[in-house]
């Protein structure tokens, strides 16, 4: 499957995030260089898709509710919680034991992806009772069965939140680091039924 288009802010983070990676396969890092660096990459990128998930909707970040905050902490703590092995994973095939950078920025374009579903949370959230339809970006050749079975369904977003569907998410077949799909604010009818997961 191919990877989406990154936007400016995606290819920001993924930056970051390379240059915390390289400095640890380069061995101009320490260990908890790297997870210092890489940390703070994903608390501020994370809190800016989340901004940009809620702005969609015209909510402000003052505004957010304290449940939304809550939800972006969880990710932001998540995500840090995978650092650890990560690290270790870079640390035994660094550039001194013959490893590829090629191989550790491969892994790095899945977290990468996570931008697009923080903000697709976030909306979500803030969008409440507006329509959300699941729309396959066109940069994609292939998609999942379950991106495929979704596509085009729409849903207050308060019922995507319900059913904890949306875009990017790590239970789609795809695993949502491949995934090309995305949230669009419309105005075409509900879908009939519930979101189900299939997969």
């Amino acid at each position: 499957m191919d990877a989406p288009k990154l936007s400016r802010r995606e290819r920001d983070y993924q930056g970051s995030l390379r240059s915390a990676a390289r400095g640890l396969w380069g061995g101009t890092y320490g260990f908890y260089n790297f997870l210092d660096e890489a940390s703070r990459s994903i608390e501020y990128h994370f809190t800016r898709a989340w901004e940009e998930g809620l702005a969609s909707c015209g909510i402000l970040p003052s505004e957010q509710t304290p449940e939304e905050s809550a939800r972006l902490r969880y990710e932001i703590n998540s995500e840090i919680g995978y650092l650890y092995d990560f690290g270790e994973d870079i640390a035994a095939e660094d550039r001194s034991h013959g490893g590829k950078l090629r191989a550790v920025n491969q892994r790095l374009s899945m977290w990468v992806n996570k931008y697009g579903m923080i903000k697709d949370l976030a909306m979500s959230y803030a969008c409440a009772d507006r329509k959300l339809m699941w729309t396959m970006n066109v940069h994609c050749r292939e998609h999942c069965t379950s991106c495929l079975k979704l596509s085009g369904h729409v849903y207050r977003a308060s019922t995507w939140r319900k059913y904890n569907i949306y875009p990017r998410m790590p239970s789609l077949q795809c695993g949502g680091f491949h995934c090309c799909c995305e949230f669009i604010e419309t105005n075409e009818p509900i879908s009939p039924g519930r979101p189900i997961s299939t997969w």
